[in-house]
Order: structure tokens, then C-alpha cells, then sequence
């Protein structure tokens, strides 16, 4: 495989964002006598590939554009390609978890409201178990019997 050139011209049209650019690359496929030339189509946005159109091969091999490096001072251009064999199984790629984590001023004097509120409260639970403990049952006043033979003086 044998990279000629970059071509701008390829699949522009309406579909595309603002910001969508389709490049293609144009391959020239030489396989015994038979020259084959290509031309998979990658619609970059913002730097990232957003879509992909491949290029089928002869043998059923697609050819899909997934890259592309040209550096000007130097005038040489990298260009990455992906080959799938027909019947292949593309294996998923890992997934990532991205996590942000930020530090918040002053977060340190909520924390110490919370401890100050726990703090009363079981201050407060203890000072009503003493009260509690502290009272006790009235006790009943003392009775005088009086049998039945004695009078009650009036």
C-alpha cells in the first residue's frame, strides 16, 4: 500500500456540521500484477474522527481512515489506517471513568457545624437522662387506720 495523496473534495456536502471536514486518503493497492487504487473517507470534527466510510478491497477487506499527521515544516504526512478481514470481530475498547475531583474553600467549616450539632444534641440527650433519673416517683401520703370500734373525733 502506497499513500498518493490527501483529497478534500470527497463526500462534501449538506450532511456535514459547521465544523466537519471529510478528507480521504487516496491508496494505491498493489497486490502481484493488479494495482488497485482506494479511497477511505474519514469526517474529522474538531480534531476526532465523527464518522468513517471504508474502502472495500477486492478480497473484502475494508480499509477505514482512522488518522492523520501532516507536518508542514518538514512536508511529510503519517496517515493511520485500519484493516478489517472480512468476518473479523472488532473487539470493543476498554471503557474509561473520568472523575473530577475539586477541592471547595471553606468546605472544612460545614464539617465543623455538623460536629458542633452532634455534639449538642447528645449533650442534650444526656442532660435529660439525669433529669429523668433525678425525679422520683411521688411517694403516697401516710394513712392512719381506724378500726371500727373507735370513734372519729369530729
Amino acid at each position: 500500500m502506497t499513500f498518493e495523496a490527501f483529497d478534500m473534495q470527497s463526500h462534501t456536502g449538506g450532511t456535514m456540521g459547521g465544523n466537519d471536514v471529510a478528507i480521504g486518503a487516496r491508496i494505491l493497492v498493489k497486490k502481484g500484477k493488479s494495482v488497485t487504487t482506494v479511497l477511505p473517507v474519514s469526517v474529522f470534527n474538531q480534531g476526532d474522527v465523527s464518522s468513517s466510510t471504508p474502502a472495500l478491497l477486492e478480497n473484502g477487506t475494508e480499509l477505514r481512515l482512522m488518522g492523520m499527521n501532516v507536518d508542514m515544516t518538514t512536508r511529510v504526512s503519517t496517515v493511520i489506517l485500519q484493516a478489517t478481514a472480512p468476518g473479523a470481530v472488532q473487539i470493543a475498547s476498554k471503557e474509561t471513568l473520568v472523575v473530577e475531583a475539586s477541592v471547595k474553600p471553606f468546605i472544612s467549616l460545614v464539617w465543623l457545624g455538623t460536629v458542633i450539632c452532634l455534639a449538642g444534641v447528645a449533650v442534650a440527650l444526656i442532660r435529660r437522662q439525669r433529669d429523668l433519673r433525678a425525679i422520683e416517683e411521688p411517694k403516697p401520703l401516710p394513712r392512719k387506720e381506724v378500726a371500727a370500734r373507735e370513734s372519729i373525733p369530729a
